[in-house]
C-alpha cells in the first residue's frame, strides 16, 4: 500500500493542500495503529496494516513538499540535512526499540505506541504548520491515478512474493502485466500533458533530478541488500537474536544522523554531487570491507569500522541526493516530485530485498546440490555443515549490492554541477 499510493499522495498534495493530506494521512495511520493492536486475527491484522500503510502513503511524500514549498533553493540542503538527521533517528530508534518493546511488553505495543505519537503530530502540525496549495486550480487524473497503482500493486506483489513462487511464471507473467500497464499509463500521460497530468513530464526535464532518482535507487538496492545480507549472517552463523542484530547495525545509523546535517548545509556551499560520490564511494568501501572480514566466527566488534565507513557515506547520500534533485523543482510540481523520488525509493527497497534474497538462494541451492529450502534465514541449518561454503555464497551475493552502488557511481558523475537556475517568467 505504500509503495503504491506514494505518487498519487504527492500529487494529491499539490491539488488539495499539503498540510490537509499530511494530517488524513497521521489520521489514517494512528487509528490504524490502535486497530493493528486490538485486532484478533491475522486477516484483521493485515487489512488493519493496508489502511496503516495507506495512511504511510498520504503522509510521507509532505515531509519533502514542505521543504520545497517554504525555503528557498540555496536553503534547503540545509533544512534536508535536517530531514535526513531525523530518518537516522527513525533508522537507530526504530529495530532496537521495536525489539525491546517486543520482548518485554509484546508485539501488540509496537502499534499502541504510535498511537499518543500521532496525536501529538496532528496537535502541532495544526499549531505551527502552515497550509500550502497551488492557486491555480488543477483537475484531478483520476484515469492516471488507476493506471499507476495498478502497475505499482502488480510489480510490488510480484517482487515481494516472487521469492515464495519460485520466480515461476506466475510472477513473470505478473511482473509483465505491471510493464504493460506502465506503458499504457507512460502512453496517457504523455496525451494528458497539457491537462494537469498525474506525473508532469517536465519534471524528467531537469537532467539532475532524473539522474538522483536513477542514483536513489541503486543506493536503496545496494545499502537495503547490505543489511539484509549482514542480518542473515549474524543471525544463521553468528547465532544472534533478532534484537542483537539489529543493535550491531545501530553505529551505521548513528554516523548517519550526525554526518547528515552537515552533509545537506554543505551541499549548499560545495556542490551536493561530489558530497554524494564521495558518500558512494564510501559505501562501497564499507561493502568490500565486510566482504575480506567476514570468516564465520567474528565477534560484532570486527564489524564496527566497516559500520561507520557505511554510515559515513550513508550520511553523505540522503540530503544531499534530494537537495540535489529538487534544486530548481517548481512549487506547483513539488508534491509530485517528492511522490516520485519516495516511490522510487521504495520500489528500488523491495526490489533490492527480493534481488538478493534470490541470488542468496540460488547460490546456497547450487552450492548445496539443488535442495530447496523455505527461508534464507533457515539455510545454515539445511547446508550439511559446510560453513566455508555459505559463506562463499553470502560473498557472491553481496556482489550485486556493490554492483548497484557502483552503477549509481555512474549516473552522478553525470550529474551538472551547476544546474540552469530558472528564471521567474520561465517558472509562470
Amino acid at each position: 500500500m505504500l509503495a503504491v499510493f506514494l505518487i498519487t499522495a504527492g500529487r494529491f498534495g499539490d491539488l488539495f493542500g499539503i498540510r490537509q493530506l499530511f494530517s488524513i494521512g497521521i489520521v489514517l495511520f494512528t487509528i490504524s495503529s490502535l486497530l493493528c493492536g486490538l485486532s484478533t486475527s491475522p486477516l484483521e491484522l493485515i487489512v488493519f496494516r493496508a489502511i496503516e500503510g495507506l495512511g504511510a502513503a498520504l503522509l510521507l511524500p509532505q515531509t519533502m513538499t514542505f521543504i520545497i514549498r517554504l525555503f528557498p533553493s540555496e536553503r534547503r540542503g540545509t533544512a534536508l540535512g535536517i530531514w535526513g538527521m531525523v530518518g537516522g533517528v527513525a533508522a537507530v530508534a526504530g529495530p532496537s526499540l521495536g525489539g525491546f518493546i517486543v520482548s518485554v511488553l509484546g508485539w501488540r505495543w509496537i502499534f499502541y505506541i504510535n498511537v499518543p505519537i500521532g496525536v501529538l503530530i496532528f496537535i502541532f502540525t495544526y499549531l505551527f504548520v502552515p497550509e500550502i496549495r497551488n492557486s491555480a486550480k488543477q483537475q484531478l487524473d483520476l484515469m492516471g491515478v488507476l493506471l499507476v497503482s495498478l502497475s505499482c500493486l502488480f510489480l510490488t506483489y510480484g517482487l515481494i512474493e516472487g521469492q515464495h513462487f519460485k520466480w515461476s511464471m506466475y510472477i513473470v507473467g505478473i511482473l509483465i502485466i505491471s510493464v504493460v500497464i506502465f506503458i499504457i499509463f507512460y502512453v496517457q500521460q504523455k496525451l494528458r500533458h497539457k491537462r494537469d497530468p498525474l506525473i508532469p513530464f517536465a519534471l524528467f526535464e531537469d537532467r539532475n533530478y532524473t539522474l538522483m532518482n536513477v542514483v536513489g535507487v541503486f543506493f536503496s538496492i545496494g545499502v537495503l541488500g547490505l543489511m539484509l545480507l549482514l542480518s542473515i549472517y549474524f543471525q544463521s552463523i553468528l547465532g544472534y537474536d533478532a534484537f542483537r542484530a539489529g543493535l550491531t547495525l545501530v553505529p551505521a545509523s548513528l554516523i548517519s544522523m550526525c554526518v547528515s546535517p552537515f552533509a545537506g548545509k554543505f551541499s549548499n556551499k560545495i556542490g551536493g554531487k561530489y558530497l554524494v560520490l564521495a558518500g558512494l564511494a564510501l559505501t562501497l568501501i564499507g561493502m568490500i570491507w565486510v566482504i575480506f572480514i567476514m570468516n564465520g566466527h567474528n565477534y560484532w566488534v570486527q564489524f564496527m569500522l566497516s559500520m561507520v565507513i557505511t554510515g559515513f557515506g550513508n550520511g553523505l547520500l540522503i540530503s544531499p541526493t534530494a537537495a540535489v534533485a529538487v534544486k530548481e523543482v517548481k512549487d506547483e510540481v513539488a508534491g509530485a516530485a517528492s511522490g516520485v523520488m519516495n516511490t522510487v525509493r521504495q520500489l528500488g527497497t523491495v526490489g533490492g530485498s527480493a534481488a538478493v534474497g534470490a541470488l542468496l538462494q540460488n547460490r546456497i541451492s547450487a552450492m548445496n546440490h539443488g535442495s530447496e529450502f523455505e527461508s534464507v534465514f533457515d539455510i545454515s541449518t539445511k547446508f550439511g555443515g559446510h560453513l566455508s561454503g555459505y559463506l562463499t555464497a553470502l560473498r557472491e551475493s553481496l556482489l550485486l549490492p556493490m554492483a548497484a552502488i557502483a552503477l549509481a557511481c555512474i549516473a552522478c558523475a553525470f550529474v551538472r554541477k551547476n544546474a540552469k537556475r530558472l528564471s521567474t517568467n520561465e517558472i509562470k
